[in-house]
């Protein structure tokens, strides 16, 4: 396999008593293994992943969007141009009222980014998502989240995008065929859905997902989403084991992709191939308080592994398009 030139290695890591409890509320989270790996689509120089970058999309739940649900709305139509306007709501402050009232501290990355939607996806068909059950489990779900394209930072000053066109916003319409959403941990299978949009996408090229795809110790990733709901970003990392003494193993990779709460769901790449060969599930906790600066610091962890046994890992379902029964074009 290829390698992904980064600086670094890194992960988002499970205990199992992490990934228990993540999966049970629902949303998945994540950590840093060493150094952050994370990064803009502007600091991004291989066109590949840039092109690849724009058929990948931010799921937002109906408290998301006026106009579309009538609910308290982090976007909001503008009259004028038809667009969608972000409220200015700074990663900071989305956090701070996530974590009661807790600030974040200043060392933590895109501290001034807008931080909106709750999980990530790919485009693999012309009006076809590919996402984590957990995310939209069902169609009551689906019926209240919408799919957004192009939420992106341009460079180191731009918060991600202000305004969203129209034409990039997508209603979820129905699911043509999910896992079910794991509920705790060790359960029977793995963790993604894949639904249809109310429209053709017509701006951007669906990506490939590996028909048969292999895994190999050390194979190098990327992932491309949404971590806590921030614009795009890239992140790399790599497959630590395929130990069959895991429970886990038939449907899930352990990674050390970087990630956090809002990369579930988003597509994992083989680096050579560049096609989708897993669904990002989750990982342990993001933050931890700070009790010496009274702040919540991202956690890293030093290690994946207790000895040689994998310990903290990024989750990701083994993905292929046999998977989903004749529904990819």
């Amino acid at each position: 396999m290829k390698t992904l030139k980064t600086d670094s290695r890194n992960t988002l890591l499970w205990t199992a008593f992490g990934l228990s409890a993540a999966l049970a509320s629902g949303m998945a989270t994540a950590a840093i293994f060493v150094t952050d790996t994370r990064q803009d689509l502007y600091e991004v120089t291989d066109p590949s992943i840039l092109e690849i970058a724009k058929s990948t999309v931010l799921l937002v739940d109906n408290s998301g969007v006026a106009n579309l649900y009538g609910r308290d709305p982090l976007m909001t139509k503008d009259t004028v141009t038809g667009n969608f306007n972000l409220r200015q709501r700074p990663f900071s402050q989305s956090k701070a009222d996530i974590l009661q009232g807790h600030s974040l501290c200043s060392s933590v990355k895109y501290l001034n980014q807008t931080s909106i939607g709750k999980c990530s996806g790919a485009l693999v068909g012309p009006d076809l998502i590919l996402t984590a059950a957990h995310c939209i489990p069902d169609q009551e779900t689906c019926d209240n989240w919408v799919a957004v394209f192009g939420f992106d930072a341009a460079n180191a000053a731009d918060p991600g995008g202000l305004q969203i066109p129209a034409a990039n916003i997508y209603k979820c319409k129905s699911i043509l065929s999910t896992s079910g959403a794991p509920q705790e941990f060790g359960t029977k299978h793995a963790d993604y859905t894949l639904f249809r949009l109310d429209r053709t996408v017509t701006d951007r090229n669906p990506l490939a997902v590996e028909t048969h795809p292999t895994y190999t110790t050390n194979e190098t990733l990327f992932t491309l989403g949404h971590p806590t709901g921030l614009p795009t970003k890239l992140a790399t990392g790599e497959v630590i084991s395929l130990d069959p003494r895991n429970p886990l193993s038939s449907w899930m990779l352990e990674t050390s992709v970087t990630a956090f709460g809002g990369n579930s769901g988003g597509p994992v790449f083989d680096t050579e191939t560049k096609k989708i060969v897993g669904v990002l599930e989750g990982g342990a906790d993001d933050f931890s308080f700070d009790s010496t600066n009274n702040c919540e610091q991202e956690i890293v962890y030093n290690s994946c592994f207790i000895g040689s046994m994998p310990w903290n890992y990024t989750m990701v379902t083994k993905t292929s398009a046999i998977d989903f029964a004749g529904s990819l074009p």
